[in-house]
């Protein structure tokens, strides 16, 4: 399964190390009848996955502070 995931994820290590990452919490989660905690385990992953570079993520962090963009500094 590790081989064909990297072939469909080709020379993108990041994409492959996310997707893997979620597959693992998928399958860490699959044999419960309870899923308690997926949604959280889920989220945990993107966070650490999700982000192409540190700026961003601070991007991303000023975005949810309610902050202006850098770039587009403030509306008013």
């Amino acid at each position: 399964m590790i081989e064909t995931l990297r072939e469909v994820c080709g020379d993108d290590e990041e994409e492959f190390l996310r997707v893997r990452a979620l597959l693992e919490v998928e399958r860490n989660h699959n044999s419960s009848t309870r899923r308690a905690g997926l949604y959280d385990a889920l989220e945990k992953v993107l966070m650490k996955h999700g982000f192409e570079d540190e700026e961003d993520a601070l991007a991303f962090a000023r975005f949810r502070r309610g902050e202006p963009d850098k770039e587009q500094g403030a509306l008013f």
